[in-house]
């Protein structure tokens, strides 16, 4: 690579899933942003938020720790 210092990008997607299909919400670029649970909350917060607590029924993440930890904080501020 003579020195060329590839950079990978990382992207989370958010898509909303309706009786009449999927469809593609946001995408955030998450390259420069550390992963951990409270930031990975705000970013579900901010997309439940944007379409509405009311319309949400489900959350699908991976199942890494800190994506457990963010479902909990999410969990906990919506109860």
């Amino acid at each position: 690579m003579d020195g060329l210092i590839r950079k990978c990008l990382l992207f989370a997607t958010f898509w909303l899933i309706v009786l009449k299909g999927q469809f593609f919400l946001s995408s955030v670029d998450t390259s420069n942003i550390s992963k951990t649970a409270d930031k990975v909350f705000e970013m579900l917060d901010a997309i439940v938020e944007r379409i509405g607590e009311e319309n949400v029924v489900q959350v699908v993440t991976n199942n890494a720790a800190n994506y457990k930890a963010a479902r909990q904080l999410l969990m906990g501020k919506r109860k």
